[in-house]
């Protein structure tokens, strides 16, 4: 178990372990930078206080039927508040005991490069129709 404690601290992914008022228990280091917070200022907060957007992207009724019903949650989100920068998120939720496990993948840097290669990829196209137009 200790073994366990020790990669869910090292983990790139965001791990959120709530309980089933939907209040933070516990959070690994990638969570707590997500959300720009530190432990114990996060520690037995409400989630709508931490991240107040989760209500109106309709996950925060997802989560409490996960909690209901025991049925994992899996979604692509996009968090653009003023309080964080844009970001493009894979958001998996399940039920841990009588609460709620989260766990985030950051997929901004991922959705960059696609946008930054489709930009390629137009200009290329661009440049190859101009090319064959002038011959």
């Amino acid at each position: 178990m200790l073994v366990f404690l020790r990669v869910m601290q090292c983990a790139t992914d965001a791990f959120y372990i709530f309980d089933e008022n939907l209040y933070l228990v516990d959070a690994n280091p990638a969570a707590l930078s997500m959300l720009n917070i530190d432990k114990e200022e996060a520690s037995g907060e409400h989630m709508l206080e931490l991240a107040p957007h989760v209500e109106k992207t309709g996950r925060y009724i997802a989560y409490k039927k996960v909690i209901k019903t025991g049925e994992p949650y899996d979604t692509f989100d996009t968090v653009d508040e003023p309080k964080w920068k844009k970001m493009y998120m894979h958001i998996k939720a399940f039920k841990v005991e009588d609460g709620l496990g989260v766990v985030t993948t950051n997929l901004t840097e991922l959705k960059q490069t696609q946008d930054a290669l489709k930009e390629t990829q137009k200009i290329l196209h661009n440049n190859s129709n101009t090319n064959h137009e002038n011959r």
